[in-house]
């Protein structure tokens, strides 16, 4: 049977078979340029998210190095004078810096501690913030009393330095920049 043989009906089915065959040809190329589209972004968004971590991160680092500079520049001075004023100003950047870094890094909530507290300040906070936390309590202290002997500016530039690189670490585990390579690269 050739095909000038075939029925009008025959003619008819085998047009609407290959009618199904290329539009579901359609329909899978659809959902794979949709699905190809969904994960182009998420992948955005993960960059995205990853790109303002570390520009905050990057604020921070300069903050942290700022104190560490005021260690060395204050070694010298008799107490008071410019390091209550340099270290109270840090104070409050590292104060705003912590608010921002909530963004970031939201707090463990179930764990249930301070459901007192304001949404984002229940529960405890993850590492990156508990460093910067502890960093501005060493700042209040050398703003409001600073140290007077070459040895305590010592010991406050070393513990500003290993908070440095505690939260480098922190933040890179975040940020993943191997990750965000290998990404790129697909």
């Amino acid at each position: 049977m050739t095909l000038l043989d075939w029925s009008a009906e025959a003619w008819a089915a085998g047009i609407a078979f290959l009618a199904m065959v290329v539009s579901s040809c359609f329909a899978t190329v659809a959902i794979m340029a949709t699905r190809r589209g969904v994960a182009v972004q998420r992948f955005q968004a993960r960059q995205e998210i990853r790109s303002t971590a570390r520009a905050w991160g990057n604020q921070v680092l300069e903050v942290l190095q700022e104190g560490i500079t005021h260690c060395f520049l204050y070694k010298e001075e008799p107490k008071g004078g410019c390091a209550k004023r340099e270290f109270t100003l840090l104070v409050g950047k590292v104060s705003e810096l912590i608010d921002r870094g909530r963004w970031h890094f939201e707090n463990d909530r179930e764990s249930g501690f301070g459901r007192w507290k304001e949404g984002a300040y229940q529960g405890l906070a993850p590492e990156t913030i508990s460093i910067l936390k502890r960093v501005h309590g060493d700042l209040v202290g050398a703003a409001v009393n600073p140290p007077e002997r070459d040895c305590c500016w010592d010991h406050l530039r070393d513990k500003l330095t290993g908070a440095k690189r505690a939260f480098v670490s922190e933040v890179q585990d975040f940020v993943q920049p191997s990750q965000s390579l290998r990404e790129v690269g697909k």
